[in-house]
């Protein structure tokens, strides 16, 4: 099963005809370890599915360091939320983590597929519903879940990510320093 069909599975089908044409806006693209995806840098917002690697957004804080807010995994859509809802100005940029495969399409040619056909208007709905749904559990998971919940949540999610990216990436994505999070993985290691 390609790429585009194993995102698809997870929504409402569409039409052969539409999912034709929603194959058609992408094009597969490869980036470096610590290249940036999109951001404040991109003159179009583009729309973006995972197939390789790992992925994240991040902002500045006021100090100057990058504070990751979300990690994308196989096979997950990559795209600023206020572009996703026709909100112009990006204020996160996206960069890689790992090296990553990852279909890229121009925002503008799939919300005009979103216009065009009403089973593609249904996608981007559910695209939206669940990316607010995992805004939500994001913000709940940091305000309800102490740091080792929160890192075996990411370890369900990601089994094998102290491998792929370096600790201080995996304590900014968990809001701890990188020294919880050593110690955080010490005891989960003596008391197993």
């Amino acid at each position: 099963m390609d790429t585009i069909q194993q995102f698809l599975a997870a929504y409402s089908p569409l039409s052969s005809n539409s999912t034709k044409e929603f194959k058609q806006i992408f094009s597969l693209k490869t980036y470096r370890k610590g290249e940036v995806i999109a951001g404040y840098s991109q003159s179009k917002s583009k729309f973006f599915i995972i197939k390789e690697g790992i992925a994240c957004s991040y902002l500045n804080d006021h100090k100057g360091k990058k504070v990751i807010r979300t990690l994308f995994t196989p096979i997950s859509v990559i795209a600023s939320l206020k572009s996703i809802v026709r909100l112009k100005q990006v204020n996160v940029d996206y960069y890689c983590l790992t090296d990553c495969c990852i279909l890229t399409a121009n925002l503008d040619d799939f919300l005009a597929l979103v216009d065009k056909h009403h089973d593609i208007s249904k996608l981007y709905i559910e695209i939206l519903e669940k990316s607010y749904a995992m805004l939500i559990e994001r913000v709940t998971q940091l305000t309800t879940l102490e740091a080792t919940e929160r890192y075996l949540l990411l370890k369900e999610i990601a089994p094998n990510i102290e491998n792929q990216i370096p600790q201080y990436q995996i304590a900014s994505y968990l809001n701890i320093t990188p020294i919880q999070l050593s110690r955080i993985r010490k005891k989960l290691l003596f008391d197993s």
